[in-house]
């Protein structure tokens, strides 16, 4: 079961990229950056550290996705990051890929029935 919170970030990404038009570029990214923080435990402890000034961290993210990246996804990532959730970054992907892939099969229907 995904925790309440997880699921309300996914939510709201899922929300906010749908309303720009956006859902599949930001799904691809949020999926690349969650399995980049899952996989480098160095990049993870650098954006979990809470000595890191968050401008620190924020150019970390910029170097990392920045110009790549859509500007949509870079600012929930900096969002994301500035929350102290960091570590949470690769469930939030999970989560929010699965509820894009729901959303889609409710509103384009369940394409196996063809």
């Amino acid at each position: 079961m995904v925790d309440k919170r997880i699921s309300g970030y996914a939510t709201a990404i899922l929300d906010l990229a749908e309303a720009e038009g956006e859902l599949s570029r930001v799904e691809t990214e949020f999926l690349a950056l969650g399995q980049a923080v899952e996989k480098s435990a160095e990049l993870r402890s650098t954006l979990t550290d809470p000595n890191l000034p968050l401008d620190k961290k924020s150019a970390i993210i910029d170097d990392l996705i920045g110009g790549r990246a859509s500007s949509l996804t870079v600012g929930l990532v900096q969002f994301i990051v500035a929350q102290g959730r960091t570590s949470d970054i690769p469930e939030i992907a999970r989560s929010f890929v699965e509820k894009a892939v729901e959303s889609r099969v409710a509103r384009d229907g369940d394409m196996g029935d063809r």
